[in-house]
């Protein structure tokens, strides 16, 4: 899927023209890093056994936060991505990057918003686990 994407870009960006790497920055900062992390939302609050409508809810209060977050790293590592990193090589240098991106994320997931502390080992259930991400609302 995120080799489809990036060949997509570099169809409708081709890498030889220079402004192109930010607007594909623009491009990875609003609408794929949406959807990527509306999916990553929704995906561990199902898994956790919420409803849908518990996961709808995640999604709206969680993601924009994240964003905020990404913000802060993602467009650094795309500078280099579409300036230094060859397109053949692009897909393992983001999926190396987005090792401590998930650290980062998985941390956010599982604080309650506010700066708190990720749940306890005895606050294991996936109920008590998704409810952090919902902001710790029942």
């Amino acid at each position: 899927l995120v080799s489809l994407y990036y060949d997509w870009s570099d169809f409708i960006l081709p890498p030889e023209i220079l402004t192109n790497a930010l607007m594909k920055i623009f491009m990875d900062q609003t609408l794929y890093l949406s959807i990527k992390s509306a999916i990553y939302l929704s995906l561990v609050g199902l898994g956790s056994g919420s409803s849908t409508g518990d996961v709808r809810e995640a999604v709206k209060e969680r993601l924009w936060p994240i964003l905020k977050a990404a913000w802060r790293f993602w467009p650094f590592v795309h500078l280099i991505t579409y300036s230094v990193i060859p397109a053949e090589q692009r897909i393992l240098w983001v999926n190396c990057v987005d090792l401590v991106w998930s650290s980062i994320l998985s941390g956010m997931a599982s604080s309650d918003g506010e700066g708190a502390e990720p749940l306890q080992e005895e606050d294991s259930s996936p109920q008590l686990q998704f409810a952090a991400v919902r902001g710790g609302r029942d």
